[in-house]
């Protein structure tokens, strides 16, 4: 898929990660309704999304497999990771002498979002899916597990860096994958709003 071939409206657009950047650019942009399971978390694979999904989420997050993984500096929480998929939670869980009194909270909003996501991607007619880094090899066995799931149109645009100033079109011969390189702002997590923005020009969902 080109650039130009994901130009259009859908019906849910959605962050698959790999950090917060995806979420917030969506945001700045309107294109996201709700929260989903990626938005907030780290996943440092794209193969971790594939497997999520596969296993429709089976024990995300659950307790007996976090630990606690230091904290950032200036953070109110810790840095805990999950070492069932690999993933890493920075916003869920306060510092306080006793870290996991806010579980069953942290595990609601998981499991929330997660069948909210299942839902929509089951449900919609038309489904678009960003993720930041991950390769090409990996897009397309996500495209294999999607396939076996979404009964409606999806596409997933892939998202990787580069150093020039433009946003390019790697062309790759998907007709489900777009995958781009962009430009990033080293001094911001929320990345380049410069190339979020060139990039989903003409890029709407559905009733905005």
């Amino acid at each position: 898929m080109k650039i130009e071939d994901i130009k259009g409206s859908y019906d849910y657009i959605a962050s698959i990660g790999d950090n917060c950047q995806p979420a917030h650019q969506l945001d700045r942009l309107q294109l996201r309704k709700s929260s989903g399971p990626f938005d907030w978390i780290a996943t440092r694979s794209l193969d971790v999304i594939s497997l999520l999904i596969s296993n429709r989420f089976a024990n995300f997050m659950d307790n007996n497999y976090l630990v606690i993984d230091g904290q950032d500096p200036g953070s109110h929480y810790y840095n805990v990771r999950e070492t069932l998929y690999n993933l890493y939670s920075m916003h869920d869980f306060p510092i306080t002498n006793d870290w996991t009194a806010s579980y069953t909270e942290a595990k609601a909003k998981f499991d929330r979002r997660a069948q909210r996501f299942l839902h929509q991607i089951e449900n919609c007619q038309s489904i678009l899916l960003v993720r930041l880094m991950g390769t090409s090899e990996e897009a397309v066995r996500l495209k294999s597990v999607l396939s076996g799931i979404v009964n409606g149109n999806f596409s997933i645009l892939l998202i990787n860096y580069h150093d020039n100033n433009e946003v390019l079109d790697l062309n790759l011969i998907d007709e489900n994958i777009c995958s781009v390189l962009i430009p990033n702002d080293p001094n911001r997590w929320e990345g380049n709003d410069s190339a979020w923005s060139a990039l989903f020009n003409g890029i709407t969902l559905t009733g905005n």
